[in-house]
């Protein structure tokens, strides 16, 4: 007996320059808290080859939900970091790095409780060792690694450590409402990355817990050799204090 299964899809379409995405997205497909990969089509549009990735749909960005609510409660900003940490360390073990950490690139399945949490956009993601150098995110999400890549004395290859400095900037987001480094002051930032030793002092805490900014500051340390490892995220007590199993369980649950 052959069992259907109705699904919502959306569709991405890639030109040849986007070959890349499209690989990096195949090499993902079934991992955790990536959207699935349904179908792909080719097909020739005024002599330009095109090819359409059919993909899970979701149903809102995590910018729309902040921008819903305002700020996250602890409970469910620590489900989001965990179910993105989970991500990254599935991603990193087969060798991919995004590059692109940031809300707007976090899909919901729902726009409301409960949700499932999806990475997406893998415009600048890589695979490759010799592409850890290359410029590339959004200004106000770049870490100081690949700001100061090559430069006064930092190694001129950064590592998977970009990522965890993402995932800081989106935990402070959630937590106190605020975005950390406004991009209309991207020169600002940049200076500001390239010259300091610590973020603390650039940011608001008064909506944070002290145990919230302990992980949130381990993963905004300014040298990636100090930096929060994924792993070290999933064993904060503030994320395993807050992600009890029933809550995890009632946060991914289906909706029917």
């Amino acid at each position: 007996m052959t069992v259907w299964r109705a699904v919502e899809t959306a569709a991405k379409s890639f030109e040849r320059s986007g070959e890349r995405e499209k690989e990096i997205m195949l090499k993902l497909n079934g991992c955790h808290g990536t959207l699935e990969i349904y179908d792909m089509v080719e097909e020739e549009r005024k002599g330009r080859w095109w090819g359409s990735l059919i993909l899970e749909l979701c149903s809102c960005t995590l910018r729309d939900r902040l921008k819903m609510v305002g700020r996250l409660a602890d409970d469910e900003a620590a489900f989001v970091t965990k179910s993105l940490a989970e991500t990254l360390r599935e991603m990193h073990n087969l060798g991919v790095v995004h590059r692109d950490m940031k809300l707007e690139n976090v899909l919901l399945t729902h726009p409301a409780q409960p949700y499932e949490v999806k990475l997406s956009d893998f415009g600048v993601a890589t695979d490759r060792a010799d592409e850890m150098h290359h410029l590339c995110g959004t200004p106000g999400y770049m870490s100081p690694d690949v700001l100061r890549a090559g430069e006064g004395g930092w190694p001129k290859y950064y590592t998977q450590a970009v990522d965890v400095w993402g995932l800081g900037l989106i935990l402070y987001e959630l937590l106190s409402g605020r975005v950390a480094f406004p991009e209309y002051h991207s020169d600002y930032v940049e200076l500001l990355l390239k010259s300091v030793d610590n973020v603390e002092f650039a940011l608001d805490w008064s909506d944070v817990t002290s145990e919230a900014k302990d992980l949130i500051m381990g993963m905004l340390e300014v040298y990636p050799s100090r930096r929060l490892t994924v792993e070290q995220v999933l064993g904060h007590p503030w994320i395993v204090n807050n992600t009890s199993e029933l809550f995890t369980r009632n946060f991914i649950c289906k909706i029917m």
